[in-house]
């Protein structure tokens, strides 16, 4: 994704927020640390759970890649923000620091580069982890249904990656499912389609066939159209 693009950046945010993330997702990880705990956040994007979890109280370092994603988790932090809160520009896999209570990857394994090197990194600064994936067979998302009305394929097995190399380093570890349903509001169906495509890299071309897609599968109330998603995720605790 192209999240060196403010607009890009600022748009996925907004997007985002607008589908309810992180949903069930925020609570899920904040009743399995305690606060007051340092937390290390791998891939905090634009902070919807490094900004919420310092507000709670624990410390966080929010670990960050993207200069126009965590310019946004420090606008909003300093506009409203409270709490222990640190935000360090880097790789997760570039990062060096020192060892904190518990670290979280949320749905930002996915590109990192050396996916190994993340999983011994969570295990070297932190006694307890949890990274959380996509399941994509249960699925139902606006996105997942352009793929599949235009006949593309999944985005690849990241569950099983993760296993193979949970299992390749010896580390014991247990995987609780969560699913939950929730209305995604698309404000317009050109700047969802533009955005789907930046997501998935399909042909711009495309576009208007995109667009017709999101309008098709979704219900237009009150001036926006509602998509209807099911999000199933594996957190892996280890």
């Amino acid at each position: 994704m192209k999240f060196e693009e403010r607009d890009f950046a600022l748009n996925y945010q907004k997007q985002q927020r607008e589908a309810g993330y992180p949903g069930s997702l925020l609570p899920f990880v904040m009743q399995r640390i305690s606060r007051g705990s340092s937390v290390i956040d791998a891939g905090a994007g634009s902070g919807f759970f490094a900004m919420p979890m310092s507000k709670a109280g624990y410390r966080v370092t929010a670990v960050e890649p993207s200069v126009e994603m965590a310019g946004i988790m420090k606008t909003i932090h300093s506009e409203g923000g409270k709490g222990s809160l640190t935000i360090d520009i880097s790789t997760w896999e570039d990062w060096n620091g020192p060892v904190h209570d518990a670290s979280i990857c949320i749905h930002s394994f996915y590109p990192m580069i050396d996916k190994k090197l993340a999983v011994e990194k969570m295990l070297r600064f932190s006694p307890y982890r949890i990274i959380i994936i996509r399941n994509s067979p249960g699925m139902k998302s606006i996105t997942g249904k352009v793929r599949e009305e235009l006949g593309l394929g999944g985005t690849g097995d990241h569950n099983g990656l993760l296993v193979s190399i949970l299992n390749e380093l010896n580390v014991e570890f247990n995987i609780t499912g969560i699913t939950e349903q929730r209305d995604t509001v698309i404000v317009n169906p050109d700047d969802e389609a533009d955005a789907i495509i930046v997501r998935t890299g399909l042909d711009p071309a495309m576009k208007s066939e995109i667009t017709e897609i999101i309008r098709k599968n979704s219900t237009y109330k009150a001036g926006k159209y509602i998509f209807n998603s099911v999000f199933c995720d594996n957190a892996y605790i280890f």
